[in-house]
């Protein structure tokens, strides 16, 4: 399963996190993640470190990865590719230049949205497809993985003894014995 694939329109490290953040929400907390040394992956990486420990962030080119590598390709040949060509057509009938801040600003206005709907399309279908040497999909691997040792959100004792408790208990409206009176959430808002 792939964390995120997302477009935006910088490389810093707190938006890189912030889509990481969301994989996280959606599949738990990796046991390990594999990334270059660049500087967009140190809020990542810091994260990783600060949850799961040393071991937790392995760094190094991209290159020594087949598994990113394929699935960069397939990811171009899905989506970008489109594209891609487009935005290069466009350079050259002198529609777009590269250089023009304006014509960058449109484009990523413009096309962000259509690039990012178009990746959870390519994304969904990708979890689903069958990988021939494991004879299964990304999606049924991940699950039979949660089933058998579940990685996910932490939740403190005190959160799963309230796990399905509305509302605000107020203990001094209780006698012994009593049931505890609640306390509309909209009048704790």
């Amino acid at each position: 399963m792939t964390m995120f694939l997302k477009c935006c329109d910088n490389n810093m490290s707190q938006t890189v996190l912030n889509c990481f953040l969301s994989g996280v929400a959606n599949f738990g907390v990796p046991l390990r993640v594999r990334s270059d040394k660049g500087l967009e992956n140190v809020s990542v990486a810091d994260f990783m470190l600060s949850e799961s420990g040393d071991g937790s962030m392995l760094t190094g080119p991209s290159t020594h990865n087949q598994r990113i590598e394929r699935l960069w390709r397939d990811i171009f040949e899905g989506v970008l590719c489109y594209f891609y060509n487009l935005f290069y057509y466009m350079e050259d009938q002198d529609i777009l230049d590269p250089f023009n801040l304006q014509h960058l600003a449109a484009l990523h206005f413009i096309y962000i949205g259509e690039i990012n709907r178009r990746l959870q399309l390519w994304e969904t279908a990708w979890a689903g497809h069958r990988m021939r040497t494991v004879k299964s999909s990304p999606l049924i691997l991940w699950s039979s993985g949660q089933l058998q040792n579940p990685v996910g959100i932490q939740l403190s004792e005190t959160q799963l003894l309230e796990y399905g408790l509305e509302g605000h208990i107020n203990l001094n409206n209780t006698e012994e014995g009593d049931r505890p009176i609640f306390a509309p959430i909209s009048h704790l808002i």
